[in-house]
């Protein structure tokens, strides 16, 4: 693992939060001692059920359990936990450098925030999705399915209007303030790292795992190979070597962090590596770039993004294009029109 190999090359390597997964507690599931020299496990929210749905209504499915729940609550959230023993971890000192892991959770289900979060979104002012009714008519059946998984989601919070806490406005308006809150721990995490006088030295990443579709595409999950569950936040400071405020259009994956924080860091290259660092990018943004940016959903399911396209191949071999500079939403699907054909010849190619 990434800590891991830091570890073995002379870091001290803490964390703490949804650094893994769930299954334990963020983590590494083959024990603690395998990656870190010390973790603090994920910690969970402990507040009552807010979304309105309860057991015995008839096809809520998840919705009645704490893991799809949603709504404002003052209930310490085990972010909090984690952020304490992160700020505990950059005051320590030692004659090793440091691997630090802060798992952020929010804005993970369940969507719960704090009032003042709320206060950001009412919820007469939230913004809503587009939601065409025809979206997915030139989607091929391989793409439906995926969009259709947790579909209790979707088809429940639809049939309900807002006020009402049931509803996909409501739903959407939860995201936003936990969005809001995880933003807010990041930048206490970056005012603790720079009252602790290590900022100079201290390479930076902030990324997530996935997105997330609010109602659009007719999907509230994340199991698609379409632009809004698969783009995601990225940024890297890395001291003497990135430039506040450069910004890079060129798609990568996260693929691209191991191989990058190790030759920022002047360690070993690790040869399985399958990503390639991006300190090219930080030094000429508009460099070419020839690493593909593959994204992947079950066994055979692939999708490519360049700057300006989005090419999906599904194992049946059905396809899916979208124009992402004229069509974000992802509204037409070009695959099978004849104008493309040399288009998508290019970027199968690139998928092999």
């Amino acid at each position: 693992t990434l800590p891991q190999y830091f570890r073995n090359n002379g870091y001290r390597a803490k964390g703490a939060g949804k650094i893994f997964h769930f299954t334990a507690a963020g983590d590494d599931p083959r024990g603690t001692d395998h990656s870190w020299d010390d973790f603090q496990k994920l910690a969970r929210t402990d507040s009552p059920h807010l979304n309105g749905y309860t057991k015995g209504m008839k096809g809520v499915s998840g919705l009645a359990n704490m893991g799809w729940d949603w709504g404002e609550t003052s209930a310490l959230q085990g972010d909090e936990k984690m952020f304490d023993y992160v700020s505990r971890a950059m005051d320590e000192k030692s004659d090793k450098p440091m691997f630090l892991a802060a798992g952020i959770l929010r804005p993970h289900l369940p969507f719960y925030a704090a009032p003042e979060f709320f206060k950001l979104y009412p919820l007469d002012n939230v913004k809503m999705p587009p939601m065409p009714a025809d979206d997915l008519d030139d989607v091929p059946q391989a793409g439906r399915k995926m969009a259709s998984d947790q579909h209790f989601i979707y088809n429940n919070s639809t049939q309900n209007q807002p006020p009402d806490p049931r509803s996909l406005q409501r739903m959407v308006q939860c995201y936003q303030a936990a969005s809001s809150y995880a933003d807010s721990l990041v930048g206490r995490l970056l005012d603790k790292l720079d009252a602790s006088g290590k900022a100079d030295n201290t390479i930076i990443v902030l990324w997530s795992d996935n997105g997330y579709h609010l109602g659009d595409k007719t999907s509230c999950v994340k199991f698609t190979l379409w632009e809004k569950a698969n783009r995601i936040p990225f940024i890297i400071v890395a001291p003497g070597v990135t430039k506040p405020g450069s910004r890079c259009h060129t798609p990568v994956t996260l693929l691209n962090i191991y191989p990058t924080l190790l030759e920022l860091a002047g360690l070993p290259p690790k040869a399985d590596n399958e990503g390639q660092s991006l300190v090219p990018l930080f030094k000429n943004p508009g460099a070419e770039w020839k690493q593909a940016a593959i994204m992947t959903m079950g066994d055979g399911n692939k999708a490519l993004r360049t700057e300006r396209w989005r090419y999906i191949r599904y194992k049946d071999g059905t396809e899916e294009l979208y124009d992402e500079q004229k069509d974000p939403w992802e509204w037409t699907n070009l695959a099978g029109k004849s104008d493309y054909t040399g288009e998508i010849s290019k970027l199968k190619a690139l998928l092999r």
